[in-house]
């Protein structure tokens, strides 16, 4: 099986993974050592889990890690252990609000295709994004000198890896990610305006898709609704029920792939 890194923007959305989940990772992909001394079988509302820090990820198959909040941390977290850890594979997993009414509030799903609201000129329905400005995000460029081995450019959207094999593959769903996410309903049919074929927004995708990208890591994203955009009534909320959705799709992702390998 090949080395496969597990990532969770924070500690709150891992604490509601189910600690028999996190168990059966572990005995069965030899995931961090050490998940019992950094408390992560004995988890209660108080007291969240923590995660342990991945290191010597040879020594094992799948390792977990906080990449952070927001996309700025979380490409430059991302890109860090990508170097440390050097994984063959990269499953981003976390919670998101629903844009429109194609997913379904609590449900789990993976996606297709990451794009990026944010980045460029203006606010609201004024914004520009760096591609409508002209603008790529990154040219594309030798990744070692004097080899023509090239890094693929990046726009304002980037391809993410599927599996036919699971419930929602045969669909091609797109995720949007924002630096601020919707406050308002009209906030969220405003990026849906400006983006009208994404289904949920999130705040880490694209910037952690930018930083696999750039290493030539391959990348899937599993994002569990826990709302619907906009709406900030977090009594409205499923996070735990849509969280628990993630860990069921990220264990048939591990399963494909130790068959695969």
């Amino acid at each position: 099986m090949k080395r496969i890194l597990l990532l969770v923007p924070t500690q709150y959305e891992l604490s509601l993974i189910d600690p028999g989940v996190l168990k059966i990772w572990k005995d069965s992909y030899f995931l961090n050592a050490s998940l019992e001394s950094a408390g992560l079988t004995n988890q209660t509302d108080d007291h969240p889990r923590a995660i342990p820090e991945s290191v010597d990820a040879c020594s094992r198959q799948v390792s977990i890690a906080h990449c952070g909040f927001g996309l700025a941390v979380a490409g430059a977290r991302t890109a860090q252990l990508l170097a440390t850890l050097r994984p063959d594979h990269v499953i981003l997993m976390g919670i998101a609000g629903c844009l429109g009414g194609t997913l379904q509030v609590g449900a789990a799903y993976c996606f297709s295709e990451v794009c990026c609201y944010g980045i460029g000129a203006g606010t609201g329905i004024d914004h520009r994004s760096a591609s409508e400005l002209g603008f790529m995000h990154w040219n594309g460029e030798e990744k070692t000198p004097g080899t023509k081995e090239l890094s693929l450019p990046i726009s304002d959207r980037i391809k993410l890896n599927s599996f036919r094999s699971l419930a929602n593959s045969t669909e091609c769903l797109k995720l949007l990610s924002v630096a601020s996410a919707s406050c308002s309903e009209a906030d969220a049919i405003m990026k849906l305006s400006k983006y009208p074929d994404v289904v949920a927004e999130d705040m880490e995708g694209f910037s952690v898709a930018a930083a696999c990208q750039l290493a030539g890591v391959s990348l899937e994203i599993v994002r569990g609704i826990s709302n619907q955009a906009g709406d900030r009534n977090h009594k409205n909320w499923l996070v735990r029920e849509s969280m628990g959705n993630v860990a069921v799709l990220v264990s048939s992702l591990l399963a494909i792939k130790q068959v695969s390998s």
